[in-house]
């Protein structure tokens, strides 16, 4: 965990918005909302990992935080992998995280299961119970896409070095030494990206089709 985590976000949200992904069980969750302000951040991506969450007894924690942001007016949304394993009890936790008045979402699960490849080997009624509209809105693939990746967006990792993306270890500078972002735009290389930045940052990603299509 990064200690000045808070410190960081105060800073950020002061001329950028926030988007980001958290299990929602840290202690700093009632800090940040109370400092940083909710038109500021995009979307919170809270992980639920609901199997873990019982077994460490944190639902509690989980379901008093998600609700705390709620009430912050903050726009937060849960979501749990759709391993095929956990098919069965899809519709139980659906209904107990209802009447708790969070919306569980389900989003594909990417690996191997039983010899099968996930999310293409996901059945009809697999994507039904999870609620899944189609194979594509599972996968994680984006080669060949437009990307803002090293435009107007970058990694920062915990040095302070500023990657590409989280996919694409190219460097661009350092958060204090100073950035070298590219003037173009360029297309997705890579097969896996847990990251698409035209989902979690769709204001950058419309600022940069917008600027750059100015350009040619």
């Amino acid at each position: 965990m990064i200690s000045n985590i808070i410190e960081a976000l105060e800073e950020i949200t002061k001329k950028h918005y926030v988007s980001f992904n958290t299990n929602l069980t840290s202690p700093k969750i009632k800090e940040f909302c109370r400092k940083i302000d909710p038109d500021k951040v995009i979307e919170i991506h809270a992980s639920l990992h609901i199997k873990e969450l019982e077994r460490l007894n944190l639902m509690d924690i989980f379901i008093r935080n998600f609700r705390l942001c709620k009430e912050k007016g903050l726009k937060i949304i849960a979501v749990e992998v759709a391993y095929p394993k956990f098919m069965n009890e899809a519709d139980k936790y659906r209904e107990f995280f209802k009447k708790k008045g969070i919306n569980l979402i389900f989003a594909g699960f990417h690996g191997m299961y039983q010899g099968r490849e996930y999310p293409a080997a996901y059945t009809k009624h697999e994507l039904e119970v999870f609620g899944i509209k189609n194979n594509r809105d599972a996968k994680l693939s984006h080669r060949g896409e437009v990307c803002n990746a090293g435009y107007n967006a970058a990694m920062v990792l915990e040095s302070g070095d500023v990657t590409l993306c989280v996919s694409q270890a190219e460097k661009l500078g350092h958060i204090y030494r100073g950035i070298q972002f590219r003037d173009h735009l360029e297309r997705c290389q890579v097969d896996y990206c847990p990251c698409p930045l035209h989902i979690f940052d769709p204001y950058l990603y419309k600022k940069a089709l917008k600027e750059t299509a100015k350009k040619s």
